[in-house]
């Protein structure tokens, strides 16, 4: 992402966290499927996120909403 200073995501496997990181060059990654949803970015970016991108929704935009990462704005499908 052009102008990010740090780009963290999440993806539903190991392998696509591997993805993440080594070919598209995440700063951080994680797998969504290991329960930790609010732990995980929370510690990836401790001084907050500014910007949540969710191509999925449902629960998961829900919990990262609700803990309070997003301080400038939310882009979302739904």
């Amino acid at each position: 992402m052009l102008g990010a200073g740090r780009v963290i995501g999440s993806a539903g496997s190991p392998d696509n966290v591997r993805y993440l990181l080594d070919e598209l060059g995440f700063d951080a990654a994680f797998d969504s499927h290991d329960g930790q949803l609010v732990e995980r970015p929370r510690h990836a970016a401790p001084d907050g996120i500014d910007v949540y991108f969710d191509n999925v929704g449902g629960p998961r935009t829900r919990d990262q909403l609700n803990a309070g990462h997003t301080s400038t704005g939310n882009v979302s499908p739904q």
